[in-house]
Parts: structure tokens; C-alpha cells; sequence
């Protein structure tokens, strides 16, 4: 069983106070969720840092009209489970 010490929260991160230490090497599935997650969002904020806000809103309707149009697609394509 881990140590408490190892579950310990870092206030003092750069990242914000409260942020939780990066736990994912001990999961041992190979991914690093918490990077993957850090790295999409720093990608995202220079992405859209120099947009209007009404830039912003449109960029959101796009992403959201193409995420749910694939979860259409997704869905009706998906093989009969037998119900």
C-alpha cells in the first residue's frame, strides 16, 4: 500500500494551488493522461489567444457541430448488438 506521502497534494505548483502530483507512472498502462490533458490545453490557449470573443463563440459551434456530427455518424454506424 502507498505511502500517504505519495497521494500528497503540491500547493505550491506552478499550475495552480491544490493541483494534484502527476500519479500516471504508477498506473503502468503507458499513458500520461496528465500531460496528454496539459499539452492539449497549452496547444488549445495559442490557438485561441489572440481571438475576439465572438471568434471564440464561432470556433466552439464549429468544434461542437463536427464532435456531434461524428457521434452521429458514430452511432448509426455502429454494428447491431443484438437487441
Amino acid at each position: 500500500m502507498p505511502d500517504q506521502e505519495d497521494k500528497a497534494i503540491d500547493v505550491r505548483s506552478p499550475r495552480g494551488a491544490f493541483a494534484m502530483e502527476n500519479q500516471s507512472e504508477e498506473m503502468g498502462d503507458g499513458i500520461d493522461a496528465v500531460e496528454i490533458t496539459r499539452r492539449i490545453r497549452d496547444e488549445r490557449y495559442e490557438q485561441m489567444k489572440d481571438m475576439t470573443p465572438a471568434e471564440r463563440l464561432e470556433y466552439y459551434r464549429k468544434e461542437s457541430a463536427a464532435a456531434h456530427a461524428r457521434f452521429v455518424d458514430r452511432a448509426r454506424n455502429r454494428p447491431d448488438e443484438g437487441n
